[in-house]
């Protein structure tokens, strides 16, 4: 498979026509959905080689590769995906088993596809050359053709049901139609599922080089009704469908000739089942050009009667590829939206004590009529005698004057009491919808994880064979939604995880067969939502974590003495699996034993504003358990101020909120602590974490000061608590937050930093970073 002839270039250089440059994008993306469905597909098939819908579903993601890829001119990647097109073709027609070592060389191939379009977003338009995989398919074939003891697949004498017949459908298009090639496409790819389509006039690879595609015929064998068939080809712009030929007849033949000889396979043809679409994956065209909505199907829903809905047209889903940096500006718009409609908030606020009291307005006017009545009654007793006195005359008229002032300034007062109502609805209005375009800004970014955890499948299968042990995957929750750059950035972290389960946790047939376990392991991947967090849990029912071989490790490292080993608990023990460059590996594999994977996983969840977990028992397993905020960009706060500066902690971090008495703060062992219901908690302040200028670092927290009680939020991160004091508490408020590291530089105990209302910087507090400096600062002996 070679392709002396490259991509043709355009006049600016791009390996692309101007036309075709633009789709690359969508090229990508599209062909990774298509690879991550063929790749379930096949493993659904490793299972059950007759499984009648992964095998349609595996050709159509290749059908559909096959075009796309032609169409943007990659002829090696097109034809290497139709010769794997042609060989589930036979898998479909049961000429042919994919059995497990098959499966094995078709996945090899999915990593080439995988590979070039790694090269591809990298600006790489090297296609490769799959020759060599290729070679090792058609070799495993000869062998199997050649090997007697390999199932032939043949037909029996049983009854073998087959087709005569047909049907000739001309489709006209809407005349001036754009995209009609993806029209055609679209049509073929949807009649395909039903039936096979033995001719189509013209051919439909060649339909993307007419300029203009006012119809095309295509004859389909088929044992759907006539009036099933057009309302399947109906789609937006089709003018009008002719169809010809009578109703399928089906018949029972009984193959003539000698049976072959030697160990057979039956192959029993597959039941009937009603034409049903994928509701996420409709039988998608060949281009990867992005077609207008009315190209992409929908549902079609079986059963309905031509009564109910007689001319009713395949309505179009509503999807839209949107490049992950525009929502990420849309994100950054709305954050700024946040702040200043909290700094409106913040104006109203204030101004609410004057116009909001109507009481002020009312004792004012009763203050001028008040002082107009005693005037009046002073000036009537003393008219007669000072009615000529020239002073008492200015006087007179400079009080009526004031008077009026006054009058004028409570008018002018209720009217903006008036308009201040006004601003305040204004307000209540832009809050409103400020939070409704957060959530829905929000919503847009959400994806499901199950896409996520499907990859697994293929990891967990090649590992567990390349260890010999016997691993099954289970998922549960799929589609729970989390923000994508976190979808995106959680593969790596989770593949450690799932390594090191199948690498260090679980063990083989035999072990496991010997401690009274099913022999085959399994594995969990589930996801669920948790008040405002998304709970991950990866969970194996493997021999659990060797804790005296990682105290071996920790005294082998000099990272303890055998003293402070010894007094180590369970939980202590197991948390130097995240030292960076631990591990209990006895050798270094492919897969582990390096001592990176956990201190990577760790990092990485932490940056995503995170916690991991692990508990483990011997013998029955090992759950890592990780917390992760639904979005990195708004997070809800508990805000609170110390020396007259404001803070804020992630409310999932906050376990509770209490008012200790001074005199119930205590030593013990250098360890400030207080009593909450029998539990004893150490007690620490911001001045004891954090260097304040050239004050010193020394938490000072005096149960001698002049107030009674101190304000304690308690946190828990990582399964450890602290009590933190604070001067006092704001209230919940949901915090744009700003990366400090990308605008000032890392500070750590800080994960970012917000813009209040009234102008003010809040600091947004890493709950975990916060309960590892205060032990640092036990150790050290400054708490």
């Amino acid at each position: 498979m070679t392709n002396d002839n490259p991509p043709p270039t355009s006049d600016s250089g791009s390996p692309f026509s101007d036309d075709m440059a633009q789709y690359l994008q969508v090229y990508i993306d599209e062909s990774e959905e298509e690879l991550d469905g063929l790749v379930e597909a096949i493993l659904k098939l490793e299972g059950n080689p007759h499984h009648d819908e992964a095998l349609h579903k595996a050709f159509r993601m290749l059908h559909s590769l096959k075009g796309s890829s032609g169409m943007l001119g990659f002829e090696i990647v097109g034809n290497f995906a139709h010769e794997l097109e042609d060989r589930f073709e036979r898998y479909r027609s049961g000429q042919a088993i994919l059995d497990r070592e098959t499966t094995t060389l078709v996945l090899k191939c999915v990593d080439y596809f995988r590979l070039f379009l790694g090269r591809l977003r990298s600006d790489d338009l090297n296609q490769g050359d799959p020759t060599e995989l290729l070679n090792q398919l058609q070799e495993h074939e000869r062998h199997r053709s050649s090997n007697p003891e390999t199932p032939a697949v043949v037909m029996t004498t049983m009854p073998v049901m087959t087709i005569s017949g047909g049907l000739h459908l001309v489709v006209r298009f809407r005349p001036g139609l754009q995209l009609a090639d993806l029209k055609a496409r679209l049509i073929v790819a949807r009649l395909s599922s039903i039936g096979e389509i033995i001719s189509c006039e013209p051919p439909i690879d060649d339909a993307h080089s007419f300029d203009e595609l006012p119809l095309f015929s295509l004859t389909l064998v088929t044992d759907r009704k006539i009036d099933e068939v057009r309302k399947i080809a109906n789609v937006d712009g089709v003018e009008a469908i002719e169809i010809q030929g009578n109703e399928l007849n089906m018949k029972l033949l009984v193959p003539s000739g000698p049976v072959p000889s030697g160990p057979t396979t039956i192959v029993e043809p597959p039941p009937e089942r009603p034409f049903t679409a994928e509701a996420t994956t409709p039988a998608p065209p060949e281009s990867s050009a992005p077609p207008d909505a009315s190209a992409i199907a929908s549902d079609v829903t079986p059963g309905k009667s031509e009564t109910e809905a007689p001319d009713a047209k395949i309505q179009s889903s509503e999807t839209l590829r949107v490049d992950i940096g525009r929502l990420d500006r849309l994100m950054n718009l709305t954050g700024e939206l946040v702040v200043a409609n909290a700094r409106f908030s913040q104006i109203a606020s204030d101004m609410s004590p004057l116009f909001r009291n109507s009481a002020v307005f009312k004792k004012s006017r009763e203050l001028t009529d008040r002082l107009r009545e005693r005037f009046e009654s002073l000036r009537q007793s003393r008219q007669q005698s000072f009615d000529k006195d020239d002073v008492w005359m200015q006087i007179t008229q400079g009080l009526d004057e004031d008077l009026e002032a006054l009058d004028r300034q409570s008018i002018l007062w209720a009217e903006g009491h008036r308009h201040f109502a006004d601003i305040s609805d204004a307000v209540d209005q832009l809050t409103r919808v400020s939070k409704n375009l957060q959530r829905g800004v929000l919503n847009t970014r959400m994806v499901p994880v199950g896409p996520l955890f499907n990859r697994f499948k293929r990891v967990i299968r090649d590992l567990s064979t390349e260890r010999r042990k016997q691993v099954q995957l289970i998922i549960q929750g799929e589609k729970t939604e989390l923000d994508k750059r976190m979808i995106d950035a959680l593969g790596d972290p989770l593949l450690h995880l799932v390594r090191n389960s199948i690498d260090h946790g679980m063990e083989g047939p035999e072990q496991r067969r010997a401690a009274g376990k099913p022999v085959v392991g399994t594995i969990v991947l589930e996801a669920a939502h948790r008040g405002n967090s998304v709970w991950i849990t990866v969970r194996d029912d493997g021999a659990g974590i060797n804790t005296d071989r990682i105290r071996t490790r920790i005294i082998e490292r000099g990272l303890a003495t055998a003293a402070q080993v010894n007094e180590m608990t369970e939980a202590q023990t197991i948390s130097h699996i995240w030292h960076p460059g631990f591990s209990t590996a006895e050798s270094v594999t492919e897969i582990s034993g390096r001592g990176v994977g956990m201190d990577i996983v760790r990092s990485t969840i932490s940056e995503l504003s995170g916690t991991i977990e692990v508990a483990s028992t011997p013998g029955v397993g090992t759950t890592f358990t990780i917390r992760l905020p639904l979005t990195l960009a708004i997070i809800h706060s508990l805000m609170m101020r110390y020396q007259n500066d404001y803070f804020s902690i992630p409310l999932d971090d906050v376990r509770e909120i209490v008012s200790i008495p001074r005199d119930q703060i205590h030593v013990v062992h250098r360890h400030v602590t207080i009593d909450v219901r029998g539990e004893l908690i150490s007690l620490v302040s911001m001045k004891g974490i954090f260097k304040w200028g050239t004050t010193s670092n020394s938490p000072e927290l005096s149960t001698t000061s002049t107030t009674r009680t101190a304000n304690v939020v308690v946190i828990h991160a990582r399964g450890k608590t602290l009590g933190l004091t604070v001067d006092s508490l704001v209230g919940r408020a949901d915090l744009v937050i700003k990366s400090l590291t990308e605008n000032f530089q890392p500070v750590r105990g800080l994960s970012g930093a917000s813009i209040l209302g009234d102008g003010a910087v809040c600091l947004m507090i890493d709950s975990a970073a916060l309960i590892d400096l205060a032990a640092e600062r036990t150790l050290t002996g400054a708490v």
